[in-house]
């Protein structure tokens, strides 16, 4: 008997109907991935009104500090006028010597001072000054001593104090001193925003701090005051009567840094440099001095001065909170997101434990089609103590290696977020030190302080929120990244986040970072998964 020829759709059909069926239950079993409850993250600011890119709204301030990072990672001195917010200076009539008092002035003045009478002296004495105090410079042991037209170094707050009381003035407070070296626009620099090392000529750094006052135009303030920026630094009376040193000199690098406006260090009385020197404020308009010198000086004008750091630069509130060792992350929490226009889908909490649960499921999961290449043969995607985790269903998974949250993420469409996009979702469009902004409070996240002994259901701490509304990125439980780093026991991925057995005050900060090896796992550490968009 002849056999039925079979069409090429009788063999096809039931191939079909097995791959629908098997479409159609791997669907069910994956139902929340048709709508993720995630939030659109820009990680870079929107344009600016004038329609200039986000890129050029970077304070100059931040690109110099940028630019020098480096040197707060073994030098702090600066830290403190970064740090410092006031509401600016309010100038009344004031007069400034134009030029830093020279080495000739000085020394008409200590030799005239021989032949006063103690009682006169000791009007020049400050509270806590020793008694027969030498006023001298310790110039006169270096070469430059003679130069009579160098600016005067080597001179003690003391000594300043003395000449400039005796002339018929006084030190400029901390406040003052910048208003003459920024001006009532708040210029980076005293000659203005742009840096100019035309000052530093030389390779010896006293024949920098000894050129005479003026040589270099260029720096000269758009009122007329010279070498506010180079020649020697200079002292203050500083905000509370406390002596500090401003400018820059030859020796103190890089010359960038310690040249701007703002820059100030705080320093003993009795301290003396070779890069050091003062000029006079006056209150009155000043005459010849008793030691017959005429002064050159120029009046401030009078109003209010701005805050010596701008209200608009980012990184110096960021070197105040920031430890050395994480100040690698100062460009991707400033510079990097203003040059990164990529948006990212990004889920509001940690992975929970139920959607976990219907990763397990899918049978292709355990078919290692999710798998990385390296993942190990034998690795098990089931979490530490899972079946006493499903007993809480909305907390986040915990107890998962690397390689299980690289797998779920491939197998939810998205990705780990790199530990650079993490920060800058964290420190939102303002560029927060924490994800709620600069200032911690205990309580605002499951972080230590909180005294819970395990992780919490996701949103549990409703402040500890992104301005986008992304959530529990300070705390809760610690975030796989995919980003690594290479050291001498090999590589490990980087974790970002505090928990809720870490203190808080050290790791919900957006900077925050910790590692382990990929097949790590504990109960404190979770991931969230991040769409490209």
């Amino acid at each position: 008997m002849k056999r039925a020829k079979r069409s090429p759709l009788d063999t096809l059909l039931p191939v079909l109907v097995v791959a629908v069926a098997l479409a159609t239950g791997y669907l069910e079993l994956r139902p929340w991935l048709a709508a993720p409850d995630t939030v659109l993250v820009s990680l870079a600011p929107p344009p600016r009104q004038d329609g200039a890119a986000g890129a050029a709204a970077l304070h100059p301030l931040d690109r110099v500090l940028l630019d020098q990072r480096s040197f707060f990672e073994y030098d702090t001195s600066l830290n403190q006028a970064l740090n410092r917010a006031d509401e600016g200076t309010e100038i009344g009539i004031l007069w400034a010597d134009a030029c830093e008092v020279s080495q000739g002035a000085f020394r008409r003045f200590a030799q005239w001072l021989d032949f006063q009478p103690p009682e006169f002296r000791r009007t020049l004495l400050l509270p806590g000054q020793p008694g027969g105090w030498k006023y001298d410079s310790d110039t006169r042991q270096h070469r430059i001593s003679g130069r009579l037209n160098a600016p005067a170094s080597g001179v003690s707050y003391y000594d300043a104090h003395a000449y400039c009381r005796a002339a018929g003035g006084r030190l400029p407070t901390a406040g003052e001193w910048h208003a003459l070296a920024a001006g009532q626009k708040g210029r980076l620099y005293p000659w203005g925003d742009a840096f100019d090392d035309g000052p530093w000529p030389y390779l010896d750094p006293l024949l920098n701090s000894a050129q005479p006052c003026g040589l270099h135009s260029r720096t000269d303030t758009p009122e007329g005051a010279h070498d506010l920026g180079n020649g020697v630094s200079e002292w203050s009376s500083g905000r509370d009567g406390e002596p500090t040193i401003h400018g820059g000199n030859g020796w103190d690098r890089p010359y960038a840094l310690h040249s701007l406006s703002l820059a100030y260090r705080a320093a003993a009385p009795r301290h003396r440099s070779a890069h050091l020197g003062f000029r006079c404020f006056y209150d009155v308009a000043p005459a010849a001095t008793p030691w017959r010198m005429a002064p050159r000086v120029l009046q401030l004008t009078p109003g209010r001065y701005p805050p010596a750091v701008p209200r608009e630069a980012r990184v110096p509130r960021l070197l105040a909170y920031l430890p050395p060792e994480d100040l690698s992350l100062l460009p991707v929490m400033v510079r990097d997101r203003q040059q990164t226009p990529r948006r990212l889908a990004v889920m509001r909490h940690e992975v929970t434990r139920e959607e976990y649960a219907r990763f397990l499921r899918d049978p292709l999961v355990h078919w290692r089609l999710y798998a990385d290449p390296e993942e190990p043969l034998d690795h098990d995607y089931t979490p530490l103590n899972w079946r006493r985790q499903l007993r809480r269903p909305h907390r986040p998974v915990t107890g998962v290696d690397w390689w299980s949250a690289h797998a779920f993420a491939r197998w939810a469409g998205g990705r780990l977020p790199l530990a650079r996009e993490w920060v800058m979702v964290a420190a939102g469009e303002r560029g927060s030190v924490l994800p709620w902004g600069d200032r911690y409070a205990d309580g605002r996240a499951v972080t230590f302080e909180a005294g819970r002994t395990r992780p919490q259901r996701v949103g549990a701490a409703p402040r500890d929120r992104t301005d986008s509304g992304v959530m529990d990125m300070a705390g809760n439980v610690s975030e796989w990244t995919a980003s690594y780093r290479i050291g001498a026991q090999g590589y490990s991925m980087v974790t970002k986040g505090g928990n809720f057995i870490l203190p808080g005050k050290e790791t919900a900060r957006a900077s925050f970072s910790n590692e382990a090896p990929p097949g790590y796992r504990s109960p404190a550490l979770g991931f969230r998964v991040v769409f490209d968009r």
